[in-house]
């Protein structure tokens, strides 16, 4: 049988902005890999051989294809909204493949997409929590939190793992890694006009570097073989949003990721860069974090004393246009589910795209719109399980 597919454009409502990546529906109906068997129960999947699975990202040549596989094992969710009735929230196993047919072990636009795909298609009721179960960075869930404007839009939050950058996680590498080789490898000029910042690598095996403003930052142009001499996962450089530029909606911060080892140049919009993105500026913007968290006790003190009654909608500061993201349509905010003051990131590759992120703990959430761009089917199974 055909396996369905859906490609998503994420952090944006407009299509071919944002992030694309492929969602691919295994079931049954995928190649089964030797250890399945047909007296197996039903409702039993087994992942296809990791040969299938490269050969269909490379053919897809996205940053980012997104395996999804039903699995039979209940969880419980704290985060489903109060008044979903539908029980315990749908869980999936997920994995993710680069371009180049490299699996990497989290890939936070690749599992949103997969959650879109998931209630775009009506497999999973659009009021259900998803939670998708990985090899390497435990449970993801996806919690459905904005309405949803026609075909294919939407808005949700992942929770991801926290993991902030230090010095100390550079290892080995911290002498290559000095603010003049990442100056070097950015294209920027080594003259002392450019100051750059080496902030540190997170346990994912990101670097981030902060540099002094928005056109330096996007000035930038990176020499992948020096990028990937810099050693890790992939280079993330950031700094902080104080000017609007060409007419974009407002963000706090700004962010670019390039991640040569994994067989990405630069990537448009990441997710899993949140996990380090979102500690440092919510240190590093503290007096702007406590100026929002007082104007979201001031709201929620507001519509108290107005005999509001039901679940904390989205406090803080909304995108300044009233919407989600870039060209997002005004959606509904008031999904019942409790999150911390935000700040709204930018990721200013040339798609472009936004995400809002909050520290909950030792958990990062991750809060953007997503699009459906096609569907389709993939066939001739037997020979695309073949080594190209």
């Amino acid at each position: 049988m055909p396996v369905p597919f859906v490609t998503v454009d994420v952090f944006t409502t407009r299509k071919f902005r944002g992030n694309p990546a492929a969602v691919v529906l295994l079931s049954s109906s995928a190649p089964q890999p030797p250890e399945a068997r047909p007296d197996d129960p039903p409702g039993t999947f087994h992942w296809p051989p990791a040969s299938y699975l490269a050969n269909v990202a490379r053919e897809f040549a996205l940053s980012e294809t997104a395996f999804v596989l039903p699995t039979r094992v209940p969880v419980d969710d704290e985060d489903k909204p109060r008044d979903d009735k539908s029980g315990e929230p749908e869980a999936f196993s997920i994995r993710w493949f680069t371009r180049d047919g490299s699996e990497v072990d989290l890939c936070g636009h690749g599992t949103l997409a997969a959650a879109h795909a998931l209630w775009d298609t009506h497999l999973v009721s659009r009021t259900r929590v998803v939670v998708f179960r990985t090899q390497r960075a435990g449970d993801l869930r996806v919690v459905p939190v904005g309405g949803w404007q026609g075909l294919g839009e939407g808005l949700a939050e992942i929770s991801l793992p926290l993991s902030a950058p230090t010095l100390e996680r550079l290892g080995a590498d911290a002498e290559k890694c000095d603010a003049a080789a990442v100056t070097s490898a950015l294209g920027l000029p080594l003259d002392g006009t450019t100051r750059v910042k080496v902030i540190g690598r997170n346990e994912i095996g990101d670097t981030f570097a902060l540099l002094e403003d928005q056109k330096t930052l996007r000035a930038a142009t990176p020499r992948s073989d020096a990028i990937a001499a810099l050693g890790g996962r992939g280079l993330v450089i950031t700094c902080a949003a104080t000017e609007k530029l060409n007419d974009e909606v407002d963000a706090d911060f700004e962010s670019r990721f390039f991640g040569p080892n994994i067989g990405i140049d630069e990537d448009p919009v990441t997710g899993s860069a949140f996990c380090g993105l979102a500690p440092y500026w919510f240190e590093a913007l503290r007096e702007l974090v406590d100026e929002k968290t007082a104007a979201a006790e001031r709201t929620r003190a507001a519509k108290e004393a107005a005999g509001a009654s039901g679940g904390v909608g989205d406090e803080g500061k909304d995108f300044p246009d009233g919407s989600c993201g870039v060209g997002c349509k005004r959606v509904d905010h008031s999904a019942p589910v409790e999150r911390a003051v935000e700040l709204i990131g930018y990721q200013a590759s040339r798609r472009g795209g936004f995400a809002k992120v909050s520290v909950d703990g030792d958990r990062v959430r991750v809060k953007g719109c997503a699009t459906t761009v096609m569907t389709g089917h993939i066939f001739d199974l037997k020979s695309i399980t073949e080594a190209p």
